[in-house]
C-alpha cells in the first residue's frame, strides 16, 4: 500500500512538473495493478496536491493553452486519460466551472480522479488533477 501511495505522489509531481506538455507513455503512467498482499488489505488511497505550491506551473500551462498549445487540457476527461491509463472512463460529475470527477476502470480496480480549474473558472480554463482515490 505504501508503494502505491508513493507511485501516486511521484506521478502527480512528474505530471505537473515534467510531463505537462507531452502525452503519457506506458512508462509514465500510474501502475494500477496491486500486489496480491495489497489486494487482501485494500483501503482508500487518496493524495491531495497542494494547489498553492503549483500555481506558477498552472499559470504557465494556462498560458500555453491560451496560445493554442496543449488544448486537450480544456477537457477534464482528456486530462484523466492522459493521467491514468484505464480500460474505460466515465464522467461522474462536471460543474463546468471549477470541479470535475472522472472514474477510471482498469480491470477490477476503479480509480476516482478529481480535477479542478486552478487559474480560470470558465470554458477557457485548464483542468488539472487534484487527487486520485481508489474506490472499494
Amino acid at each position: 500500500m505504501k508503494k502505491m501511495k508513493t507511485v501516486i505522489i511521484l506521478s502527480l509531481v512528474l505530471f505537473v512538473v515534467l510531463g505537462c506538455g507531452q502525452p503519457a507513455t506506458e512508462e509514465s503512467v500510474i501502475n494500477t495493478e496491486k500486489p496480491e498482499e495489497d489486494k487482501q488489505n485494500s483501503s482508500e488511497v487518496s493524495q491531495e496536491s497542494s494547489e498553492d505550491e503549483h500555481m506558477s506551473e498552472y499559470r504557465e500551462i494556462q498560458s500555453d493553452v491560451d496560445n493554442g498549445r496543449q488544448t486537450w487540457r480544456l477537457d477534464p476527461l482528456a486530462v484523466a486519460k492522459e493521467t491514468v491509463r484505464g480500460d474505460s472512463y466515465s464522467v461522474v460529475s462536471n460543474d463546468g466551472v471549477s470541479e470535475a470527477v472522472i472514474n477510471v476502470i482498469k480491470g477490477n480496480i476503479t480509480i476516482r480522479v478529481k480535477l479542478f480549474r486552478p487559474v480560470k473558472q470558465d470554458a477557457t480554463g485548464i483542468w488539472v488533477v487534484k487527487s486520485f482515490e481508489e474506490l472499494k
